[in-house]
């Protein structure tokens, strides 16, 4: 029979802790609501989150903190109102259904914030292949060494040599094996 580590009674005071101490932690939340603020300006912003008595980097919170559209704690996002039958998203940003519904079930506050992010990278991109790499090819290679003779010439001639050498006794090696 298997022993588990917790009787009954353990089990009760263990689910009444928990209960109060969610209690506690979400009546904190409640009560520090619209209080957090934006910390300070650095590359990426940081916020002191109230309740959490933390400073967390932008990146560690939803998307709609990142937008230049900060969400509004308990109004729509859309028509100011407020929030009373609606959902909050999970970029933050809060819509009634029925302007949720005009909005086509978009944020359009994060749309703009992935458009401006993905036109900035493929410029870089495009601007990235403009401007070329610098590799050479086989044939600027093969340019290059032709015009510039060096006094490596003879070195680079027996390195060849030795790398055709083992490469021939490889070869011997496996048909020696094959028969």
């Amino acid at each position: 029979m298997k022993q588990y580590p917790y009787t009954i009674s353990n089990l009760k005071t263990l689910k009444e802790k928990t209960a109060i101490f969610l209690l506690d932690y979400f009546f904190k939340i409640f009560k520090s609501q619209g209080k957090s603020k934006l910390y300070k300006k650095q590359k990426y912003l940081l916020y002191h989150l109230v309740s959490l008595d933390q400073v967390v980097d932008v990146k560690c919170l939803p998307t709609g903190f990142s937008t230049s559209f900060l969400p509004f704690t308990n109004t729509c996002d859309y028509c100011y109102n407020i929030l009373n039958e609606g959902e909050v998203l999970t970029c933050g940003h809060g819509y009634h259904y029925k302007c949720y519904d005009k909005l086509y079930y978009s944020c359009n506050h994060c749309k703009e914030y992935y458009k401006k992010g993905i036109n900035y990278n493929v410029k870089m991109f495009i601007k990235c292949l403009e401007k070329g790499l610098n590799v050479l090819t086989n044939e600027k290679l093969q340019d290059k060494e032709e015009s510039t003779p060096t006094a490596d010439d003879s070195d680079d001639q027996t390195e060849l040599e030795s790398i055709s050498e083992v490469h021939n006794n490889f070869v011997n090696a496996l048909e020696a094996m094959s028969c």
